[in-house]
């Protein structure tokens, strides 16, 4: 049986809503009868197998032309929820009535209940894709929260759409308590038959990342960030690897930055882009690598230089700690690549990890790679009362570095409401 595709929304109350996402009235008892199977067969199918409740976006068009799927996708019901979440929660300045919406995701059982994601025309006829979610797995019908309302990707150059976040609260984008596991969601194109998630910071639930099939749902460790995680997918085409999307509310997004001349003695003078709106803290630099240096507090050059100190630099000092302490270590810095740690050992290879709140409340904090111990041979004995190092001085190697002059540069700051302009 044949379905209509969605018609234009129509600004209104409920009933307009419902005509949006109905389909046409079947004619006669038996298209009926029919209907009725056709919907019980396809709230029980497999999570990987699309349905024939929504239509597809045409190709050649300013949306994924990817048949929607998922483990509920006869659930029409959810469908008209998640719509009216992004209606009414979506990009504030453009908030109303999304038009010509295509679902491309209608899932439940993962860690955060629903997960759906939607493709559409906001009011300015702007093509957009919001990725909906609701709290935990046991409220399988309570609100739902758009937790990315982004421009919609390029469809010739797009192979995945992508989520990685802990903040799955009912306050869209602020920190979630303490240790809160990260959620990843990856939706591939039809092309893709398995995934693989790969973290340079952060554990994945089944240790491996690898999923089969276009869609991964899996737990990753809270230090977890899109920034840091690299999707690879293998199929019917050739095998591709890209970087999650980082412009999910509230989570960390890089801003390039554009590189002035050559780095002299220790420091590099970079310009920031206008995507970047700026904080009174000094942000990382960093690269896909990891961290390179700090933008100090010297105020701007005439042409709107900055200066980053690098972490080669002498005199540079950040508060680090290391990926099994999940305590921030207020004593261990590091100075000229060296760690100076006051309460904790570090183990020959063992990485390192920066972290740095970069929004003006010091609540928020990104995990990027640091350096590798090269050496973890303590200055002075442990502490025989708290079995811990006392001091220890650990020489450390950069994970990055500005060897290559075409590396491209970042600075990290957290997204706020609305993103993904």
């Amino acid at each position: 049986m044949s379905e209509t595709p969605l018609p234009p929304a129509v600004r209104g109350g409920a009933a307009a809503r419902n005509r949006r996402v109905r389909v046409a009235l079947p004619i006669g008892a038996a298209i009926a009868v029919v209907a009725a199977l056709l919907a019980a067969w396809a709230f029980t199918r497999p999570a990987s197998v699309g349905g024939p409740a929504w239509p597809t976006a045409p190709a050649g068009g300013p949306f994924l032309p990817w048949p929607a799927t998922g483990n509920a996708t006869a659930d029409r019901g959810l469908v008209q929820r998640a719509i009216h979440a992004w209606d009414t929660g979506g990009q504030p300045a453009i908030s109303g009535a999304h038009t010509d919406v295509y679902p491309l995701l209608i899932h439940t059982g993962t860690p955060a209940g629903p997960v759906v994601i939607l493709q559409g025309n906001d009011q300015s006829g702007t093509a957009r894709i919001a990725i909906i979610t609701g709290t935990t797995a046991k409220k399988v019908d309570g609100p739902l929260y758009v937790r990315a309302d982004r421009r919609s990707p390029p469809p010739g150059e797009t192979r995945q759409v992508s989520m990685i976040t802990a903040r799955l609260t009912d306050q869209v984008g602020q920190a979630p308590p303490p240790g809160s596991p990260a959620l990843a969601v990856v939706l591939a194109d039809p092309d893709t038959t398995r995934l693989r998630l790969t973290s340079t910071v952060a554990a994945i639930d089944d240790g491996h990342g690898t999923v089969r099939g276009r869609l991964a749902i899996l737990t990753m460790h809270h230090r977890a960030s899109a920034f840091t995680t690299t999707i690879s997918g293998n199929g019917r085409e050739p095998a591709w690897t890209s970087y999650a999307d980082d412009t999910t509310i509230g989570e960390f997004q890089a801003h390039p930055l554009t590189t002035v001349g050559q780095p002299d003695a220790g420091h590099l003078a970079v310009r920031f882009p206008d995507t970047y709106a700026g904080t009174t803290t000094q942000p990382l630099v960093v690269s896909r690598r990891g961290v390179l240096g700090q933008i100090t507090k010297d105020p701007a050059s005439a042409d709107g230089a900055v200066t980053v100190e690098l972490v080669t630099h002498p005199g540079f000092t950040l508060a680090v700690r290391t990926p099994t302490d999940d305590i921030q270590l207020a004593r261990t810095t590091l100075t000229g690549m060296q760690l100076v740690d006051g309460r904790d050992k570090v183990r020959p290879g063992e990485p390192v990890y920066a972290i740095q709140a970069t929004d003006d409340s010091g609540n928020n904090a990104i995990y990027l790679p640091l350096a590798v111990a090269t050496s973890s041979a303590p200055s002075s004995p442990p502490n025989p009362a708290t079995l811990q190092w006392s001091a220890s001085t650990t020489p450390l190697q950069p994970i990055a570095d500005l060897d290559n002059t075409t590396t491209q540069l970042y600075v990290v700051a957290p997204t706020s409401h609305p993103n993904g302009t």
